[in-house]
């Protein structure tokens, strides 16, 4: 029998692809837990564009400088949660979401001890494989020719293999799904893909010309086990179980939140800003440092992954399992994702030209509220898909592919 949320083939429709041919019978809580993710993803970036944009340079704060003001504090402790829920906790349903590779790649084992290999389904990973072209890799190369012309500092040499700002999330899917009939062959593989995304920090970083680091080669290879401890491990009925844990995922999160709120709390205070969201992001290793300070960062990232896969529960737990007005809006998330730089940008351009005059609530609350909301909500609505399926969806399998 078929599980709710899954296709005639037996994988999940993906967090980030092709929405053209939607199943009948969906899963009410994934549409969800997808649609507030996203939500999350676009107010994360509202506020980060803010803060480096429009208030740092009002107030001329300076590295691991705090606000005189107890709302902006507040808001970058809010915006530290953002960052610890929103990838992290988007990378883990994107592997719930690819489960239909592991299944493919380990129809051709025993049950028996030895594990022998059979003659595995090709035609299975074969069409998974073609979808990932269609849905990741395309959409890869129209987003990131239109962000290399957008942003004119990047523009030459032509970045073909550093992703410029959201793109980077399409390549490292396609790598994650792509390897993920091995990893999902492997005896032990979801000790040994964190005790990886651990050890690449101590490797340098292999950059472009440009300074973007190729692939995003760090953060890639960061958040892949959270990646496949949702393909490997979130079966649906550990999901499931999530619900009678309601209690306990409000109690986690409330508590991940303030704990994010009051490291900013006090004026002054301990917590450097700058260096926590850098922890949060994991662009960067930390190899170059001493053999103590190295020491120290791969035990951030430790505590990074203890935090992040934390509030992830915690959030699965307590998003609502019943259909409401946002859960078809789920299913267009990567309208959303591919968009709303866009607005976020725009803002910024039109505070750098237009708007310096405006008083300083009316831009905190159209960064933290109204812009969010409009890129989010609204780049989720059916007119958006209407409008821009042709950049978001493009599709083009029919003259791809040699028919047989």
């Amino acid at each position: 029998m078929r599980r709710a949320g899954e296709d005639p083939a037996g994988e999940s429709t993906p967090l980030v692809a092709s929405s053209a041919s939607l199943p009948a019978a969906r899963d009410a809580h994934l549409d969800n837990c997808k649609f507030f993710l996203m939500c999350v993803v676009v107010f994360n970036h509202c506020f980060q564009d803010y803060f480096e944009h429009v208030l740092d340079p009002a107030t001329g704060r300076e590295w691991c400088g705090s606000d005189a003001s107890w709302f902006f504090r507040f808001a970058r402790g809010a915006y530290l949660y953002l960052n610890l829920l929103g990838m992290p906790a988007f990378a883990v349903v994107s592997g719930f979401c690819s489960r239909g590779f592991v299944r493919a790649a380990r129809e051709g084992l025993d049950e028996d001890s030895s594990a022998t290999l059979k003659p595995a389904d090709p035609t299975s990973l074969a069409s998974r494989s073609r979808q990932m072209v269609e849905t990741l890799l395309v959409p890869y190369v129209i987003w990131q020719t239109f962000y290399a012309l957008y942003n004119y500092a990047t523009w030459y040499p032509a970045q073909a293999w550093s992703p410029i700002g959201v793109t980077w999330y399409l390549t490292s899917l396609f790598a994650w799904r792509a390897s993920a009939q091995y990893v999902a062959a492997l005896r032990g593989a979801l000790p040994l893909t964190f005790a990886l995304g651990l050890a690449v920090g101590f490797t340098d970083t292999p950059a472009t010309a440009n300074g973007l680091p190729f692939l995003d080669f760090q953060r890639a290879l960061v958040f892949a086990p959270l990646f496949y401890l949702g393909a490997l491990e979130g079966t649906p009925e550990r999901v499931a179980a999530l619900r009678s844990r309601r209690a306990l995922g409000w109690a986690v999160t409330l508590v991940s939140f303030g704990a994010c709120v009051a490291a900013f709390a006090r004026e002054g205070g301990a917590v450097c800003f700058d260096e926590a969201q850098r922890w949060a992001w994991n662009m960067e290793g930390y190899a170059g440092a001493s053999a103590a300070e190295a020491a120290g960062g791969a035990g951030r990232r430790a505590g990074f992954y203890a935090a992040a896969i934390a509030t992830a529960l915690g959030f699965f737990a307590v998003a609502p399992w019943t259909r409401g007005w946002y859960t078809e809006y789920g299913s267009r998330t990567m309208y959303a994702y591919l968009l709303h730089l866009l607005l976020v940008r725009g803002f910024v351009l039109a505070n750098e030209e237009w708007l310096r005059g405006i008083p300083r609530w009316a831009s905190a609350a159209t960064s933290f509220l109204a812009l969010p909301t409009l890129g989010s909500v609204g780049l989720m609505a059916p007119w958006c898909k209407r409008c821009f399926w042709w950049c978001v969806e493009p599709r083009l399998g029919a003259w791809m592919w040699v028919r047989g």
